[in-house]
């Protein structure tokens, strides 16, 4: 998840706090919470307890002294009192009714304290509430003028919070998807201009400084726009490089045809050419064909046997010491003995063979090429060195050699596939191949071979 999770966390807790705020900055200006009609009745409440408590000790002096001094702090809360009926609080009975004034009145002594539930107040649409309290020596009247709410006032308590998480929540929400939904449009058109051919494109740069995994993405995009880049230049110019090692074979054979039909006495002189330039067809045909069947996915489909390849490194060391017995080359060899592992014998026996040939080809006569093989100290890994002398090679050029249809020489002959096919069939193991220039001149190749079960 990475930086991407973090980013959400932290707009959801922004927008939380965002809500919050909101509401504050709202209520600061408008006074809208806590609701005021809950607080409105605890207000009046209160206040009709306190002035009820007055009343029954009948201290009207102070009861008098609180209405005027509640009437200065809540001018919206109008109230009165005055004596009613009887002087008696027996009188009250007929009026205050069966409520908890009535019996603290008939059950409860003058001097007890008031109902637990207090005064019963029950408005009239006008926000009229009386009610009437029993004293010691009279009977009292409580006229309470309720305070009306707007509709605003009565809404807003449970709107504000809704709208404030609403809004909150938008503004967070395209923030988020801003930041989500840019780079993918960006990855998208990437990914069309792609699919059209065009492999050139990169959208790394579009996504500036970004860090996170869409970032990384955008990176593996570009990284493989450039892996396609190059497959679709190599294959152009493996396409351009196998028409014209075609062609000339085949202008070769069709002059010789020409030959025979102007004079074909010359059969038997030209009948060797024509089968050697055929034979040289079949050749590349057949390295072509072996190049392309090891594509990217070769390692699926490759058919494994266990073989030993240091059996297979002593074969082809004796075919090539035959070889290299008309230029006087030597070929010694030192290392271990055994190396079992499961591989394609067919594709890795051409693939030594080929770096074994090609420094017979380049050794100068009465030369020695050493091959050395060696476990790595895990015992996992087969490291097979085979240096050859021979020309200095620049090491620039090294890596050209890996390359299809790369001659660092026009003279040189072959169709420049030999090397090309080893790193190919190594890598479709597992394995990998490295050359290093020698100080004194030529090459060594050196193929690392894991143990495969």
């Amino acid at each position: 998840m990475g930086r991407t999770f973090w980013h959400s966390f932290l707009t959801i807790w922004l927008t939380m706090a965002g809500a919050i705020a909101i509401i504050i900055a709202v209520n600061a200006y408008l006074e809208v919470l806590p609701p005021k009609d809950g607080f409105i009745d605890l207000q009046e409440k209160y206040t009709l307890e306190a002035l009820a408590g007055f009343l029954r000790a009948d201290e009207t002096v102070e009861a008098d002294t609180f209405v005027t001094m509640m009437g200065r702090q809540t001018p919206t809360m109008r109230i009165r009192f005055h004596v009613e009926a009887g002087t008696a609080p027996e009188a009250c009975q007929d009026l205050v009714g069966p409520g908890p004034l009535a019996r603290h009145a008939r059950e409860q002594q003058p001097d007890a304290p008031p109902p637990p539930h207090g005064p019963q107040m029950t408005p009239d649409r006008n926000g009229l509430v009386s009610v009437t309290v029993p004293g010691l020596a009279a009977c009292y009247r409580i006229n309470l003028q309720k305070e009306r709410l707007s509709l605003f006032d009565r809404i807003a308590p449970t709107v504000l919070p809704l709208l404030a998480g609403l809004l909150a929540s938008v503004i967070s929400s395209f923030l988020l998807a801003n930041y989500l939904v840019s780079p993918i449009m960006k990855l998208r058109e990437g990914l069309k201009t792609l699919a059209g051919g065009a492999f050139n494109v990169r959208i790394g740069a579009q996504l500036g400084k970004r860090r996170d995994e869409i970032a990384t993405l955008g990176r593996d995009f570009d990284t493989t726009a450039a892996k396609l880049e190059q497959m679709d230049a190599a294959q152009k110019r493996l396409f351009h490089d196998v028409s014209h090692e075609l062609r000339s074979p085949l202008s070769r054979l069709q002059a010789a045809v020409g030959l025979l039909r102007k004079n074909p006495a010359r059969l038997e002189t030209l009948l060797p050419r024509m089968e050697r330039e055929i034979k040289r067809q079949d050749g590349l045909v057949e390295e072509i064909l072996t190049l392309a069947r090891l594509g990217p996915n070769a390692a699926a489909t490759l058919e494994r046997e266990t073989i030993d390849i240091i059996d297979l490194v002593s074969a082809i060391i004796d075919d090539a010491a035959f070889e290299a017995q008309a230029k006087g080359v030597a070929m010694d060899y030192a290392g271990i003995q055994s190396f079992v592992t499961r591989v394609n014998g067919e594709l890795i026996y051409r693939a030594i063979e080929n770096v074994a040939r090609n420094a017979v080809k380049y050794s100068p006569d009465g030369s020695r090429i050493a091959i050395s093989a060696a476990r790595s100290s895990d015992g996992e890994t087969l490291e097979l060195a085979i240096r050859n002398p021979g020309p200095i090679v620049p090491q620039e050029d090294i890596e050209k050699i890996f390359h299809p249809f790369t001659r660092l020489q026009e003279s040189e002959s072959g169709y420049g596939l030999g090397l090309a096919i080893t790193r190919r069939a190594v890598e479709a193991h597992g394995g990998s191949v490295e050359a290093l220039a020698n100080p004194e001149g030529g090459l060594t190749v050196t193929i690392i071979l894991p143990r495969l079960s």
